[in-house]
């Protein structure tokens, strides 16, 4: 993880090539920390970091979206978590199920590597909820948080105006392609012109490295390119297994590139209201 200082009271922590983005910024009443990572361990590997710039109490957590790389490390700090209404809903229903103990112990089965980090983990669901916008007042510093939806029902936003630096969450991934599963492509590419509009300097993606309003555009233009030729594709009544061989399609990056043939499934599928692509 590497400590960067994007002002005078915002940092962010990079995850590097496994881990995603964390954020926090130092007010005169105390800290707020941007996502919490998929782990214990991990958070309290951030918690060091954050000791390393200052002592002031951690007021608060933000949940950018549910997925438990950006959540799992909630119960490290001792603060109010803050999340999107929709962001507690999903993660209550996830406990039930997919969350529980049970369930959490059979993946630590398939996967030891991850016994000692995850040992004692108890997911901490947010306390503080808001449904379109929230402003958290750290003092003299203002954190406005939006609820955009996309990536996840939940997907969410930090802008730091005084700063000019916004916190996307996982709506921007640089360096690699999109994990589209559990969102919806159109409302993504509604948010991601959303915050194009925004007046920022730095952006902190939710995995990858620092970026900027050309980053935006690009990703903006891969769902464009997406959309528009699945749309065409579809229409014409090709079969999936040719869709996807289209040397239309945008090439968004060189890493998990896997991923790409993924997300063209999952666009078809939205623009079909999920019929059967035929393969």
């Amino acid at each position: 993880m590497i400590l960067r200082r994007l002002s005078e009271s915002v940092y962010c922590i990079l995850g590097g090539e496994k881990e995603a983005n964390i954020g926090f910024m130092v007010g005169k009443s105390g800290v707020l920390v941007i996502d919490t990572t998929f782990s214990p361990y991990h958070a309290t590997l951030v918690l060091k970091q954050i000791r390393s710039v200052t002592q002031k109490p951690i007021k608060y957590v933000f949940n950018t979206h549910y997925h438990s790389d950006h959540t799992f490390g909630n119960q490290v700090f001792s603060a109010k978590v803050v999340a999107s209404r929709e962001c507690k809903k999903i993660m209550t229903t996830l406990l039930e199920k997919e969350w529980s103990k049970e369930s959490i112990q059979k993946w630590v089965e398939e996967n030891p590597e991850w016994k000692e980090k995850l040992a004692n983990l108890k997911v901490t669901l947010p306390d503080v909820i808001f449904d379109e916008e929230f402003e958290i007042d750290l003092g003299n510093l203002k954190v406005n948080l939006k609820h955009l939806g996309g990536h996840t029902e939940d997907s969410s936003i930090a802008y730091i105006p005084s700063s000019k630096v916004l916190f996307a969450g996982d709506l921007v991934f640089q360096g690699r392609y999109p994990y589209t599963k559990d969102g919806n492509v159109q409302r993504w590419l509604s948010a991601l012109k959303t915050i194009q509009l925004m007046d920022f300097e730095v952006l902190v993606p939710g995995h990858g490295f620092l970026c900027h309003s050309q980053d935006v555009e690009h990703l903006i233009g891969y769902f464009e390119n997406l959309l528009g030729n699945c749309r065409e594709f579809i229409q014409e009544k090709q079969p999936f297994a040719e869709i996807v061989k289209r040397k239309e399609f945008l090439k968004f990056a060189r890493r998990n590139v896997n991923r790409h043939q993924e997300n063209i499934r999952k666009v078809c599928a939205e623009l079909t209201q999920g019929e059967k692509i035929e393969k």
